[in-house]
């Protein structure tokens, strides 16, 4: 019989390590998460509804991470000058907002214990 991880427990936690992402501990947090997913995502004994989640979390840290890329990119001093710098900012900061809208949306999900839909991966 296959471990369930506590019935998503991890998935939960690295949920809660992304949102928390945001508070400027990002730099600590982020990486953890993202070690917990992979680590998840190719277990031998992981569901299949739980792999969905971790692909979904993986998925979440790569748009955190460009999205703050983007936003460093376009302070203050970097390449603040160029005139595609407001669109740059703009994306980022969209890309904050939709990381926000998936961690809890996957939070959501996972509450229901369903997987997530493999077009959102």
């Amino acid at each position: 019989m296959a471990r369930d991880h506590g019935e998503g427990g991890r998935a939960f936690t690295i949920y809660l390590l992304l949102a928390v992402a945001l508070m400027a501990v990002g730099v600590v947090t982020v990486p953890i998460a993202a070690v917990m997913a992979f680590l998840g995502l190719f277990g031998r004994d992981t569901p299949s509804w739980l792999r969905s989640h971790y692909g979904f979390q993986l998925r979440s840290t790569l748009i955190f991470l460009l999205s703050l890329g983007a936003i460093v990119l376009m302070l203050p001093g970097v390449d603040g000058g160029a005139a595609w710098a407001g669109y740059v900012m703009l994306a980022g900061v969209i890309g904050l907002g939709l990381f926000v809208i998936r961690c809890f949306w996957g939070l959501a999900v996972l509450y229901r214990r369903k997987p997530i839909p493999a077009w959102l991966i």
